[in-house]
């Protein structure tokens, strides 16, 4: 499976997290996300992101310093996350408030929560 990314017609980029994840998927996810912040952010639009994680695999340490770095590094609005396993969450939580971006990434149940909490911003 692969990762996949796009903009929605409600202006939120979208992804989907599949499969086991490398330090090289994480970062052409950076590579990609990125062009499509450049995109938003050339129009003068937020750059909201909303990342299925329900169907991702396996992944290291290594991962997890990329996951790091992107969220340290891109220029974003906020992250949602939806849909991870016990494992998942509290992995993407442990990441997330190390990068110090705790205000700007949450992970939820479902898209629908996930959406709600992007959408007031």
């Amino acid at each position: 499976m692969n990762n996949s990314f796009r903009i929605g017609k409600d202006d939120i980029i979208y992804a989907v997290y599949a499969g086991d994840q490398t330090f090289e998927t994480v970062k052409e996810a950076q590579r990609q996300t990125e062009t499509l912040i450049k995109n938003l952010r050339a129009q003068k639009k937020r750059a909201l992101l909303l990342g299925d994680v329900s169907k991702m695999g396996k992944q290291d340490m290594a991962v997890r310093k990329a996951a790091y770095d992107v969220f340290t590094q891109m220029d974003y609005d906020r992250i949602a996350f939806w849909g991870p396993n016990y494992f998942i969450s509290g992995l993407v939580n442990l990441v997330t408030k190390a990068s110090g971006k705790a205000s700007k990434i949450r992970v939820f149940r479902s898209q629908e929560e996930a959406k709600a909490w992007l959408l007031p911003l």
